[in-house]
């Protein structure tokens, strides 16, 4: 079977892609950038493309049986609101479009949807945590509303063009190197001290409460970096669901493998939360780096999703827990 991945230079695409190689498929490659050359074999077909480009994603579904789009822009910007939903919105219906007037039959249509259709803290407008997937969809920034309509739309086209869909509703992903560089993209502001400093600052528009953590990040830092420890206001630490772009791409698998996934949406990533008070001073240890333990009134977050649904029916069984991605950072 040949399978179309989107998004294949990403960290989810690209362990996508190898292991789908690995198990027998013939897969091609869709990305916006140009080949970097990390992955080649006979079974691997790349294609540079827009998503945006009806005749470009029209080649690109032709002649494969299943797609899994991967692809999508994480950002948080109010102001670019436009932008993020044409990579996370009108990206899909290009797709979905393109499938359904092919005049090919597809066995799936698999989804990278986000943890972020639900509420990320449990606020009021989280109901309980961690949320599952019975949980209503109430995403609070455009990005998460995006991926909303998208699934919407997966079941429209599954209704009317008999295209087989599943979304997974990734949790939030990074290899373990990231965890502990403090100029990752994602990571080192959240963990480092100056570097969540450095990103609050470099912010355009700043808030009472970012003016307020920078306040307390500068009385912290130091010239050598520290890790940074962060809880809520009333000392709890944050914690989030963290994983491994290997587990999520094992979940890409088998929601193309199983018939069972068809029609539903499943929330991936392994369940373990990585809770700020007990894994940043085990990173502390491993790196023989310091810490500090602050309360922050800017960016407080605990929202948990379980992944039950996804072990049930499908077997899944990710292998990377909060302890696993630090040692695999650290040797």
């Amino acid at each position: 079977m040949k399978v179309l991945v989107t998004g294949a230079q990403g960290r989810v695409g690209s362990a996508l892609v190898k292991t789908l190689v690995e198990r027998g498929y013939s897969v091609r490659g869709l990305d916006l950038q140009p080949h970097d050359g990390k992955f080649d074999h006979a079974a691997y077909e790349y294609m540079q493309g827009d998503l945006l480009d009806s005749d470009s994603v029209a080649q690109a579904v032709k002649g494969v049986e299943a797609v899994a789009h991967i692809a999508g822009l994480i950002f948080f910007d109010d102001r670019q609101a436009k932008h993020i939903v044409d990579i996370n919105w009108r990206a899909t219906f290009e797709l979905l479009e393109a499938m359904a007037w092919s005049g090919q039959k597809f066995t799936r249509f698999v989804y990278a949807s986000s943890g972020q259709v639900y509420p990320e803290n449990p606020d009021a407008l989280r109901f309980y945590n961690p949320v599952d997937e019975n949980h209503p969809l109430r995403p609070v920034n455009y990005y998460g509303w995006a991926k909303q309509a998208s699934e919407s739309m997966i079941w429209f086209y599954q209704r009317k063009w008999g295209i087989p869909g599943v979304s997974l509703r990734f949790t939030h992903v990074q290899y373990p190197e990231e965890l502990v560089d403090p100029h990752s993209q994602w990571s080192g502001p959240r963990f480092f001290v100056n570097a969540r400093l450095a990103s609050l600052e470099r912010m355009p528009v700043k808030s009472d409460l970012a003016q307020e953590t920078i306040r307390l990040l500068k009385a912290a830092a130091k010239d050598d970096e520290q890790l940074l420890l962060s809880c809520a206001p009333d000392g709890l630490p944050n914690e989030m669901n963290i994983s491994h772009p290997q587990d999520i791409a094992d979940a890409a698998v088998l929601a193309l493998e199983k018939d069972a996934a068809v029609g539903e949406a499943y929330n991936v990533g392994h369940g373990d939360p990585f809770n700020f008070g007990e894994m940043i001073p085990y990173m502390a240890d491993k790196l023989n780096m310091p810490y500090v333990r602050l309360n922050l009134p800017l960016g407080s977050y605990h929202g948990l999703t379980s992944n039950a649904k996804a072990r049930a029916q499908l077997g899944y069984a990710p292998k990377y827990g909060p302890r696993d991605l630090i040692d695999a950072a650290v040797g």
